[in-house]
């Protein structure tokens, strides 16, 4: 097998990719490898596509955030190649639903899990998929990037006066139509975790080959403060049902009499009446053996 470590050096804060590629060679010096550096948007896909046509055995390590992540599943698509995503970024948010190891070290001795994948239109996600204020949040994240981790809840705060109304209708599994009025967000979730660790879909497995769909009711300005505290840590489904819809399914598609902002993974694309559907145990994953929690 072919292990290729494709280092995002603009992920999280600084730029590690020296010292992560200093490790890369003591700790995998026994098999065949290559270290690639990203130099600009969507290389990491093009470096997928390259090496998957050299190499028929491959598994390919992510060495960065859940955007370097959200580009090598791109060019996985529904290729057969393993996958491993080692969390240097700001969020890495879709390991925290199945492992609490952040050591390179651990990926040494790994198991493989068939998991599922999510996909809108022509674009691929492996986390969440979504669309309305957490959208806008995620696509005001970079004016706030400089401060690391605290960018999220810095975009949340600057969102708050122009996303908490979103005219959706949405219909699931072509038979459930849930009716047209204004949504704070509606979210299908694979992962449990985003934003940077916030408990978004508590229920959620990756590999039951089912997304959690969660629509939220709009919500005042008066309100969502409290409102995303509770959201954060995962209670809002139990404690606040007369916001909250959920239901897990295959496929969700979001109506709109405009384009949607949809945010894949932390990427924003933005489409007319997108369906994002499940595929059942897609990508083959790698897990450290080390320390796991499924």
């Amino acid at each position: 097998m072919f292990h290729l470590f494709i280092i995002n050096p603009t992920a999280g804060q600084h730029d590690n990719s020296k010292l992560l590629a200093t490790k890369i060679k003591s700790l995998f010096s026994h098999v065949d490898y290559a270290i690639e550096i990203t130099q600009y948007p969507k290389h990491a896909t093009q470096l997928v596509n390259e090496y998957h046509l050299r190499y028929e055995n491959l598994i390919i390590f992510a060495c960065g955030g859940d955007g370097t992540v959200n580009e090598v599943i791109n060019g996985i698509q529904e290729k057969n190649i393993a996958l491993a995503i080692i969390p240097v970024g700001t969020g890495n948010d879709f390991v925290r639903s199945y492992t609490s190891s952040e050591n390179l070290t651990d990926y040494v001795d790994f198991t493989i899990k068939k998991v599922d994948l999510l996909k809108v239109d022509n674009q691929y996600g492996l986390n969440v998929i979504s669309a309305g204020f957490d959208s806008a949040v995620a696509k005001n994240m970079h004016r706030f990037r400089k401060f690391g981790k605290s960018s999220y809840h810095l975009s949340i705060m600057y969102s708050l006066f122009s996303s908490l109304k979103n005219r959706f209708s949405f219909v699931i599994d072509d038979k459930i139509t849930i009716e047209h009025q204004n949504y704070l967000m509606g979210i299908c979730a694979n992962g449990r975790y985003y934003g940077g660790g916030m408990n978004v879909s508590p229920y959620s497995d990756i590999d039951d080959g089912l997304m959690d769909f969660i629509s939220i009711k709009s919500i005042s300005q008066f309100k969502i403060i409290p409102f995303m505290k509770i959201f954060e840590k995962g209670r809002y489904i139990d404690e606040l049902p007369q916001y909250i819809n959920t239901l897990k399914c295959k496929k969700v598609k979001y109506i709109s009499d405009k384009m949607v902002d949809i945010n894949i993974d932390g990427e924003i694309h933005s489409m007319l009446n997108p369906t994002v559907e499940i595929l059942p145990k897609q990508l083959s994953l790698a897990i450290p053996k080390k320390v796991t929690k499924i």
